[in-house]
Order: structure tokens, then sequence, then C-alpha cells
């Protein structure tokens, strides 16, 4: 048996998706995939750094795989080492670290560190990033949906995010390869596919040929075995007819995650934001109407710098009138080297204020969203055993978990199901079980 290795994620879809390519890696040179609360002899963490605390949670993960196992060799790849990697190169225990790119190079460097007892750094400055680097998966591991990396950096310049000044700019995957990668996520059983880029919105605008991500969905909708094809998030601006005629080829889920940030237009200029909270209400309304059933996320920046008291009133006037299924609500925290980081920060206080009273509209909202499912009948892909035995809990198309009685082998399952009760953080329902070869037929 070869060495134990146990990774962690930390952050978005994207980062989940490299994570599992990294250990399709480890795995094919004869290493052994561990849980990561287990004693391994390499730890490999992916970061993020979207936030001052999920610098900290990156922090205090390597710590404890520290403490798991004092003399494991600890691998810090991603967002946050790509910002600050002496910083975490000094860490105890850290001795390979690799920025946003070159992660396929990360077993040869776990290798080298090993065999010369010496930390091994491998981070290029984030601007000089031009290509797209492939990471092929065949399959996620213990998941029923399976991501797909298309994209990666951006090319805005909101200013509160430094998610450019770490990803570099926007890369799009080829629609080539893309398409190779869900034939065989198919053929290993995965229903679903989620989409997913740092800005996904901005799929092919560096590909010769006129790409988009409506034509890319275009591309590849229809692979034999993948029922639906989910979009993990796209700005408003990026919201196009084409992209909302996608919705109707049946395959696309009824759920777009599309951030907000502020329901103010003055803040919404202050973040660098491309359009009006009117423009984001009329985008939302030509998506509704062409779609029923749709429901549309959102995330939410509360204590923006510069947002009084009648910039939030707006905000929560605007998202109870937008009646957003879902809310993400961040409260901000300024990142080094972004325009926002000189402007006055908003006492803690007031920030956490707010945040609460979002978050509580936000349960509302979703609560309500979940109500009207009630007596309807909606396709469900069965995840996961619930917590409690005899009960499997899964996704509708438009992103609600729903909980269901039935057995462990309908797990992966496409299944009806009528939703009986709403509760704020799911609903419940009964299968409309099949013959025998349900499995297979769905």
């Amino acid at each position: 048996m070869g060495k134990k290795v146990a990774l962690e994620t930390l952050g978005c879809k994207v980062n989940q998706y490299e994570t599992e390519a990294v250990g399709e890696l480890f795995r094919r040179r004869g290493y052994r995939l561990v849980d990561p609360w287990e004693a391994a002899d390499i730890y490999v963490i992916n970061t993020c750094t979207v936030t001052s605390a999920s610098d900290r949670k990156c922090r205090q993960a390597i710590r404890r795989f520290r403490r798991l196992n004092p003399d494991a060799l600890i691998v810090a790849m991603g967002c946050y080492t790509q910002h600050a990697p002496n910083e975490v190169a000094a860490l105890p225990g850290v001795a390979v670290v690799v920025g946003v790119d070159q992660r396929g190079q990360v077993v040869d460097l776990v290798e080298k560190a090993l065999a010369e007892e010496e930390r091994v750094q491998m981070v290029a400055p984030a601007a000089s990033i031009q290509e797209f680097e492939e990471l092929p998966i065949e399959a996620f591991r213990g998941r029923t949906r399976a991501f797909i990396k298309v994209q990666d950096g951006c090319n805005e310049h909101c200013t509160y995010c430094k998610v450019r000044l770490v990803r570099g700019p926007s890369r799009s995957r080829d629609p080539m390869a893309v398409k190779a990668e869900v034939e065989r996520l198919a053929q290993a059983g995965f229903k679903e596919i989620v989409l997913t880029g740092v800005h996904l919105g901005g799929y092919g605008q560096d590909l010769p040929g006129r790409w988009d991500l409506a034509r890319l969905i275009n591309h590849i909708q229809g692979i034999d075995g993948i029922r639906r094809i989910r979009i993990s998030s796209v700005d408003p601006h990026e919201v196009t007819p084409e992209l909302l005629q996608t919705l109707q080829l049946g395959t696309v889920c009824r759920h777009l995650h599309i951030p907000l940030q502020s329901g103010s237009d003055k803040i919404l200029r202050l973040m660098g934001r491309k359009y009006t909270a009117g423009q984001y209400e009329e985008m939302v309304a030509r998506a509704r109407e062409k779609t029923p059933g749709l429901a549309i996320s959102t995330d939410i920046i509360v204590g923006f710098p510069g947002e009084e008291e009648e910039d939030f009133l707006a905000t929560l006037t605007f998202v109870r009138r937008m009646q957003f299924s879902r809310l993400h609500v961040f409260t901000y925290s300024p990142r080094p080297n972004t325009p926002a980081a000189r402007l006055q920060d908003l006492p803690k206080k007031v920030k956490e204020e707010r945040s609460q009273r979002l978050i509580q509209l936000g349960d509302e909202l979703q609560l309500a969203f979940h109500q009207q499912l009630v007596g309807r009948v909606e396709e469900v892909l069965l995840e996961a055993p619930a917590k409690e035995p005899g009960l499997l809990e899964g996704l509708t198309d438009n992103y609600v978990r729903v909980v269901a009685a039935g057995p462990d082998e309908l797990v992966g399952s496409l299944l009806p199901v009528r939703i009986t009760a709403a509760h704020q953080d799911h609903v419940d329902g009964e299968l409309f079980l099949m013959e025998a070869g349900t499995k297979d037929m769905m």
C-alpha cells in the first residue's frame, strides 16, 4: 500500500473540482486517499482567500493537520497560497507551496520534497498565467453530482474583490475537452454535472470562434446519460437571451445563482458592479417570464464602506421584492490591495447587526419558496442517506433539498417526488416508486 494522502477543500466549487483532480493524480501514482480527519502521511489543503475569515480557516486547518500527525508532509495550494506564499510556507509542517497554477505537478513536488527533505515552493505571478490548466477528472468520490471546471481567472474589476489579483486573467477551457470530460462522467454513471468557473459568465472571452456559456451548454447537452446540467453562478450582465434560452432545453436546471451584492445603486457604483438595481430587476423579470418555476438565489455583501442605513434598507426592500429562493450573506471585510480597502470601514457592530437582519429575511424567503412547492411533484436526484435511518435526501432541479423515505439502493436515482411539507432548510416528500429496475430507468 502507498503512502496515505488526505485532501481538504476550503472555498468554492472550483476548488472542489481542483482538489478532486489532484486526488486523482495521487491515486494514479499509487498513493492511498483517506479522509482529512484521519492520520495521513501527506495532507493537501486547497486554500481560499475570499475573506479574512477564509485566510484564518486555512491556517487553522494546517495546524489541525500538524496535530493529527506531526511528521506528515503538508501541501498548501490555491488562492491563499497565491496571495501569501511566504506566510503559508512559514507555518510548521508546510513543505510544498503551490499557487493557482501548475497543480498538475503536485505529486512530483511532493516526491521532491520527500527525497530532498526541503521545502518546495512554486508560485508564479498571477498576471503571468495565460493558459487554462487541464486537470481532467474521471469521477467525483462519494458524489452523485459532478463539478466540471470550465473557466479560471477573472477580468472584472470589483473594488472589494481580490480574486482577479490571485487567479489572474480569465482563461477558458477548450470546449472539446469539456465535452470529452462530460462523456467520461456520463459513462461513470453521473446524471448531473455542475459547470463551474471563477467567473463562469466570462467563458469564451479568450477563445476563437465566438464561444460563450450558452454555446458551451448547447455543445454538451444531449450527451447520453446526462439528465441535468447546472449553472453554478453568473453575473447579472451575463444573463443573456441566449443563456435564458438554454433553460428551455429540458436538461438545464431551473436555477440561476446571480450575485446582486447590494440593492443600492450608490453602493453598486462604489463596488464597481456593471448594473443598477433596476437593470437587475428587469433581468430577473425576463428570466422568470421565460422559465416558470425558476429559482433565483443571490449573494449580498453587507456593510460595504459608505453603506448608510438608507442604503441597507434599500437592499432589504429590494431583496424582499425579488423573492429570492436563497440568500448568501457576506459581511464585508477589507482585502489587501483592493480599492475598497482604502475606504473607511464600518464599525463591526453595525455590520454584524445588518447581517443578522438580512439573514433573517433570507430564511423567510427560503421558507416561502419551499412552501409554494407543497403539493407539487418534482424530479429529485437522490444523493445520499439522510441522518435519520430509512430516509434519503436529494435536490430538485431548482436547488431545493428534499428528504423522503426510501431504501439506500435508490441513491443516484432521479425520481419524481410529491412535496408534502416545507421547512426553512428543506422540504419533505414522498417517492413515486416504480416497478423493479427503477434505478436503471431513471
